[in-house]
């Protein structure tokens, strides 16, 4: 089968669209030059002139409240959960980053009041759309017939605390003392602990909620809506449902990105994505200078007519956009590595650095700590691998962004000490 050529530039417009769902510019677009594409199509792609300074990114596409943090949960497919708090933590603040109306509560009304989202792994913890529960199924199943998770199974533990659930109602995993009574890490882990995640993991047991960043453990039938879809997909449906999700989401997927941390109902990958293209639902994509082959459908390419607005957002490093690294090595040209488990000498960027999304470049990263009870915002490092050459207007974007970022993460005040310097004297060298 044929493929489409797009330059890497395209593919990065394509790929921050689909991720960010960005509202479509209230302005003329104007056809510079034609791109051709595939035969069967039988039609080409403008792409758009650039002309002036692009419109400012600064209305939400998705509805506000509760209902639009379930459409970015949906849009997305799943929002990775994790502990670390520098700065807000990952999954609140990838919600805020694409729907400014989020709130931290919107999470509990609708995990623990309407039910309409649930926790799960993903290619990590994730909170996850319910309507998308049956394609958990696969991994549960799994596990639950090989007996293997993180640590050997204790049958009697797991009869145990599944007992006291059904008999006494929902539990926290501290309402299991441990015989010393002492906290321990996840690696050290009190066998009751132990037991509550091989029944999560199992699907026995659900997150019913948090309270405190606590997990409420209750019996899965106690959580899932009765009119829930419990069905087993088909490996066909399962591929199926990765590929559509992956492409609703990433714009451009590969199969590495559809496969991602998976081992579950990904067998027809190869398949499903041969007959999806026969029916001409989606394309194959080949990008400039990458050996990756991508696929995407053609209503996503025909947005290449639009164009990227002027807004900036400071990423989790567990940010749907940045999660696979190769991926956004070979798009993006962005090299990036978490740093907070390196040790401090060899940190190149910093202890827990935000990469820096503007348009849709990835320009650099931000090290920075939110002081919360002080209201104090320290930045501790800047590195900018890609220069803007609309310079003022980025400067524009980024001032504006550290301002919502800061009152985001409750902070009144930059630390001139620790940052604000530097945050004066960055912006005009390539590296800090």
């Amino acid at each position: 089968m044929k493929e489409i050529k797009l330059t890497k530039a395209d593919a990065r417009k394509l790929v921050t669209a689909s991720q960010y769902h960005l509202p479509i510019p209230q302005k003329s677009v104007q056809k510079k030059q034609a791109f051709e594409m595939m035969p069967e199509h039988g039609k080409k792609i403008g792409r758009a002139r650039r002309v002036g300074a692009p419109p400012h990114f600064n209305k939400n596409r998705f509805t506000e409240g509760a209902e639009g943090t379930y459409e970015t949960i949906k849009h997305l497919g799943y929002v990775q959960i994790d502990t670390i708090s520098v700065v807000e933590r990952a999954h609140h603040h990838t919600l805020w980053n694409r729907n400014r109306s989020y709130a931290p509560q919107h999470l509990d009304t609708l995990q623990e009041n309407q039910r309409r989202i649930f926790e799960y792994w993903s290619h990590a913890a994730a909170y996850l759309p319910m309507e998308d529960y049956r394609f958990c199924l696969p991994r549960m199943r799994r596990i639950r017939d090989n007996g293997i998770h993180w640590f050997p199974r204790d049958e009697r533990m797991i009869r145990r605390v599944l007992d006291i659930i059904k008999t006494e109602g929902p539990k926290y995993a501290k309402d299991f003392k441990a015989p010393d009574h002492k906290s321990e890490p996840w690696w050290g882990w009190k066998p009751a602990k132990i037991a509550l995640e091989y029944l999560f993991m199992e699907g026995r047991l659900m997150a019913a909620g948090r309270k405190g960043f606590q997990k409420i453990y209750d019996l899965a039938e106690n959580v899932i809506p009765t009119d829930t879809n419990t069905r087993m997909p088909t490996p066909t449906e399962m591929v199926e449902f990765l590929i559509d999700g992956g492409i609703r989401s990433l714009g451009l997927v590969s199969v590495k990105d559809i496969v991602y941390q998976r081992k579950d109902g990904i067998e027809k990958v190869e398949t499903v994505l041969q007959r999806k293209q026969k029916k001409k639902q989606i394309s194959a994509v080949r990008v400039e200078g990458v050996n990756t082959l991508y696929y995407t459908t053609p209503e996503l390419l025909e947005t290449l007519n639009t164009e990227t607005p002027s807004f900036l957002r400071f990423l989790s490093p567990f940010d749907n956009l940045v999660i696979r690294r190769q991926r956004a090595a070979e798009l993006f040209d962005f090299n990036y590595q978490l740093e907070c488990y390196v040790p401090a000498a060899k940190r190149k960027r910093g202890y827990f650095s935000l990469p820096i999304l503007y348009k849709d470049r990835l320009v650099g990263t931000m090290d920075a700590k939110a002081h919360r009870k002080e209201g104090l915002f320290s930045i501790k490092s800047l590195h900018l691998d890609h220069r803007p050459e609309d310079e003022e207007v980025f400067l524009e974007c980024f001032h504006r962004e550290l301002r919502d970022f800061m009152e985001f993460n409750k902070c009144t005040e930059l630390d001139g000490a620790s940052g604000g310097q530097l945050f004066e004297k960055s912006w005009t060298k390539t590296s800090v």
